[in-house]
């Protein structure tokens, strides 16, 4: 018996499942126990720890079972680790300080880990008057692109208001943009919103040029942003490549949410706040 699945490719998978279709399967595999094994166990070709146990009680007794991988098919296990190895994640500081993006802290979980955001959280706001807050956001923040002077536009886009590609989150939600700051301190109810009741979370932006800083103005009805998750765009897409033709790649089971995404018309240069920017290959599935 011979272990060559550290050298293991394509060919060898074939091998191995060939051998189990035409009933050359050996007794003992060093194998993969992810989805490469799911027709082995589909077949009923390999026999479960817990059967192994019946006959021979401290069979894998040294192994911790929290770290034996149930399987996907029937969420048996079958498979005892061999051996081990820790993966480690680098990060490039200088690259994230120059996307103007913060640095996971020991707060973030795996389910926060899974989440591409063209966001980032802000935490200086200051006290206005009334329920209305301030916070001054330095536009080195936003590179070259920034989505509180951009302004949405584009053929066929008509609407009543230009609104700017940026906006404001409180507790992952958009709120409203208005076009002057009478209208944070006065909000009134949109009988148009989806929503009438939320309508009333209002913000608007103003550059201060001498600073080169913008200044955000949002109605947050009592609550204190600086408790509250509050965001604000800072990117125009999330996962889009920067150049054409990088092919074949698949994004699966990531939450994408909050690009300042220009608008897209047929008519014009299509990105969005997820795209292959004319790349080939692509799965983009939940």
């Amino acid at each position: 018996m011979a272990d060559t699945s550290a050298t293991s490719d394509v060919t060898f998978k074939t091998r191995v499942i060939t051998d189990f279709e035409t009933g050359s399967e050996p007794d003992v595999l060093f194998f993969f126990n992810g989805a490469d094994a799911n027709s082995f166990i589909e077949a009923g070709k390999v026999v479960s720890i817990d059967e192994i146990r019946k006959e021979y009680p401290d069979y894998a007794g040294n192994m911790n079972d929290d770290l034996i991988t149930a399987s996907l098919v029937d969420g048996k296990k079958y498979a005892v680790p061999v051996n081990g190895f820790w993966e480690a994640m680098f990060v490039n500081t200088e690259v994230l300080d120059a996307a103007g993006v913060s640095m996971p802290g020991a707060n973030y979980t795996w389910e926060r880990a899974a989440v591409i955001t063209g966001a980032e959280p802000v935490k200086n706001w200051e006290a206005c008057e009334g329920n209305v807050w301030k916070a001054r956001i330095p536009n080195k923040v936003f590179g070259a692109y920034n989505p509180y002077t951009t302004l949405v536009y584009g053929d066929w886009f008509v609407a009543a208001m230009r609104a700017h590609t940026g906006d404001v989150y409180l507790n992952e939600k958009s709120m409203y943009e208005v076009t002057e700051y009478d209208k944070v301190l006065h909000p009134e109810k949109s009988r148009a919103s989806w929503e009438p009741e939320f309508s009333v979370y209002v913000w608007y932006t103003v550059q201060d040029e001498k600073e080169d800083e913008t200044i955000l103005y949002a109605n947050f009805q009592g609550r204190n942003p600086n408790e509250e998750n509050v965001e604000i765009s800072v990117r125009k897409n999330c996962f889009y490549p920067e150049k054409e033709g990088v092919g074949y790649i698949t994004l699966s089971g990531f939450t994408v949410r909050q690009a300042a995404t220009q608008w897209a018309p047929p008519t014009a240069y299509q990105e969005g706040m997820i795209g292959p920017h004319w790349s080939k290959g692509w799965i983009i599935e939940d």
